[in-house]
């Protein structure tokens, strides 16, 4: 007679991730849900005592709640991917002479990440004063 007892915890992260198939694929309505999760959660990030890793977890059960199955790795991939996506772009219309380039994300992204500093070529720093 087997009396062992089950101790072992499923928390919502992992019962999400039974859920999960390997080939879920980003949709654009995905994509915003994750956004907009980022952006409300983004707080919690920003503190230096909460780990990214918890903040990923629970993006990862909220965005399953609204039926978006997808591992904790596959949405931190999809940041970092639109992070890249958005620096490139940034990074191209900073430079004199190039065209603009639009990036379909560029008002979440500004959200999130804040109003960053640009210098424009015809920009001028205040002289020091005699």
């Amino acid at each position: 007679m087997d009396t062992s007892v089950d101790t072992s915890v499923d928390t919502s992260a992992d019962k999400h991730i039974k859920n999960v198939t390997k080939k879920s694929t980003w949709t654009k309505d995905a994509t915003s849900a994750m956004l907009r999760l980022h952006y409300d959660m983004k707080w919690k990030s920003d503190r230096a005592h909460h780990k990214n890793r918890s903040v990923w977890e629970e993006m990862t059960v909220k965005l399953g709640k609204e039926g978006f199955h997808f591992s904790m790795e596959q949405v931190e991939g999809r940041w970092k991917t639109l992070l890249a996506a958005y620096q490139r772009v940034m990074d191209h219309n900073n430079k004199t002479g190039n065209d603009q380039k639009d990036f379909c994300y560029m008002n979440e992204m500004k959200q999130i990440l804040g109003t960053i500093l640009q210098f424009s070529p015809n920009a001028r720093f205040p002289q020091p004063r005699d």
